[in-house]
């Protein structure tokens, strides 16, 4: 993997008078600390975007339907996800956040934790991406950062930096 993006809520929204769409973040003082950074996790809305050294996108999303899902698809999260007028905040975290570890090394397993729904089918609250360094884990839920809680959440994305940290509540899927 050589890039990884959020893409979240664009909360500052700033840029030119009338300025359409989503924004790359490249000021310093909205790094210090970004909005999606808790000291035990990574939490942003929308998705993000990993890309690897053949080139290759690959993205995760939360996805309504008849139970709300993580979606991992290859494809880029701009286009097919965003339109240009969808007004988000891109952030490139691969060499500025915990993501830099991982960086230029191997995805070697992704595995997709499938539980079954109460109206049928199946739903996806988590995705384990092993590297060689180490597994990092993805969870539909949302961080906190005045008690350090990571919740259960229908359209908020939670990256763990320390697998060993899960949530009681995600071990069983």
């Amino acid at each position: 993997m050589v890039g990884v993006r959020y893409f979240d809520f664009d909360y500052e929204k700033e840029g030119p008078e009338g300025q359409r769409g989503p924004r790359l973040v490249v000021d310093d003082l909205e790094w210090q600390p970004p909005c999606w950074y808790y000291d035990n996790c990574d939490d942003f809305h929308y998705g993000l975007e990993m890309t690897t050294s053949g080139g290759r996108m690959f993205s995760v999303t939360w996805d309504s339907g008849d139970h709300d899902s993580l979606g991992l698809r290859e494809e880029p999260l701009y286009g097919p996800r965003f339109e240009p007028t969808h007004e988000a905040a891109l952030w490139d975290v691969g060499e500025r956040s915990r993501w830099q570890r991982f960086l230029n090394d191997r995805v070697r397993a992704v595995q997709l934790h499938y539980r079954p729904c109460a109206t049928g089918g199946l739903w996806c609250p988590r995705i384990t991406l092993e590297f060689g360094v180490g597994g990092i884990e993805l969870l539909l839920a949302q961080g906190s950062d005045y008690d350090g809680v990571i919740r259960e959440a229908p359209n908020n994305i939670v990256v763990l930096f320390n697998p060993a940290s899960l949530p009681s509540w995600a071990e069983s899927f």
